[in-house]
């Protein structure tokens, strides 16, 4: 989607000669700033104007991704840990979620927040920050009151929600998340066998009560067959964590070699797979799409025995960090979570159902079918 449609209207961003640098992180432990050249407040990343604003006096500085190649590493070489940055490159509290266990970084500033993943409050539980630093950010293009929209649009059309969800599920409870993902790269050669049947029809004669009658049998016949298969996968998505929800639909060509600036005014979890941990998933997707390949080749109206053995060569990946606007709900007594994509706005939620709405729908329909048979049919 352009990013026309998420602007707000506001003045375009000044500039300047040169993108503004983070300051390395102060004495007093506070996380790394992107200063305001207007008040000295902190900048935080602006998803409508692709730029640095600050929240305070509104000011906007211009702010370029970088557009260079971005890196994969060698999945072989995984754990000999060469040549791989760690960490963010932000001073962050690590903190640890007791409701859903994610690990989340905040800004040091904010002493306690709840969770966005299921709603419990998390305290700072500061942790050595030795995570594979992300090659590739997809940066947040909506801005939180895009999402408030979206979000109540799709509210609105829930017809089965109770009216008290409605009430309480507000629209001013989105937290910015980027959610940890890897990509896979593989390039695959696959044996594989089986065999294809084919319909065909014989004519047979049976007596039925005396009376003889001729029907069409179907029979199968059998051919065996095998062959070989090449591909190349490309950027195979795989989650870094376990729970939550994650909207569908991101475009992840438009990804950009990582930059600190992005995180700006936004939380950012921790990987909970690595990469060893993400691959199989991966691998399983990969060999499940061959698998139809190969059955695509093997042919047949039918088929059996199908056999399909991939070896996988040069395997890499990389970290990417992708956004998206999280909140939770509770309601009698349950916690109901929606995401959307912070990229195209689409929403992946939870929400409970009405009882009583379903019951009046469904002796509605009673009493209508009851009223046309009595009419045309009684």
């Amino acid at each position: 989607m352009p990013d026309d449609d998420f602007e707000d209207g506001g003045d375009d961003p000044e500039v300047l000669e040169d993108a503004p640098e983070a300051e390395a992180a102060e004495a007093d432990g506070r996380q790394r700033r992107f200063p305001c050249h207007g008040c000295g407040a902190d900048l935080e990343w602006k998803p409508g104007q692709q730029a640095l604003t600050c929240p305070y006096c509104g000011h906007a500085e211009a702010f370029a991704l970088d557009e260079t190649a971005i890196r994969e590493y060698a999945f072989n070489d995984y754990l000999s840990d060469t040549d791989k940055q760690r960490g963010l490159d932000i001073d962050a509290r690590a903190c640890h979620c007791p409701g859903c266990a994610a690990i989340i970084d905040m800004d040091r500033t904010v002493a306690v927040q709840d969770c966005p993943f299921c709603g419990t409050m998390v305290e700072d539980q500061t942790a050595h920050d030795d995570r594979i630093r992300p090659e590739a950010v997809v940066p947040f293009r909506i801005e939180r009151e895009r999402a408030r929209v979206v979000f109540t649009a799709w509210l609105a059309s829930r017809w089965f929600a109770p009216s008290a969800f409605k009430r309480e599920a507000r629209a001013d409870r989105f937290m910015g998340v980027y959610r940890s993902w890897w990509t896979f790269d593989s390039r695959t050669f696959s044996r594989w066998s089986g065999e294809a049947g084919t319909y065909y029809y014989v004519t047979r004669t049976r007596t039925v009560n005396g009376k003889t009658q001729t029907y069409r049998q179907r029979k199968t016949r059998w051919r065996r067959r095998s062959g070989t298969v090449e591909r190349f996968f490309d950027d195979v998505l795989t989650a870094g964590f376990t729970g939550g929800l994650q909207p569908s639909g991101y475009q992840i060509e438009s990804a950009k070699p990582y930059d600190a600036a992005v995180l700006a005014g936004f939380v950012c979890e921790r990987y909970e797979l690595d990469p060893k941990a993400a691959w199989p998933p991966a691998r399983r997707e990969i060999e499940s799409e061959l698998r139809q390949v190969c059955s695509r080749r093997l042919g047949g109206d039918t088929q059996r025995f199908l056999s399909v053995d991939t070896a996988h060569s040069g395997i890499t990946f990389k970290s990417l960090l992708l956004p998206v606007w999280h909140s939770t709900y509770r309601y009698k007594g349950k916690v109901y979570r929606i995401a959307i994509n912070g990229q195209n706005g689409t929403v992946e939620a939870e929400r409970p159902y009405s009882v009583l709405k379903i019951t009046a729908l469904v002796l509605a329909i009673i009493i209508v079918i009851a009223a046309l048979w009595f009419a045309f049919g009684g």
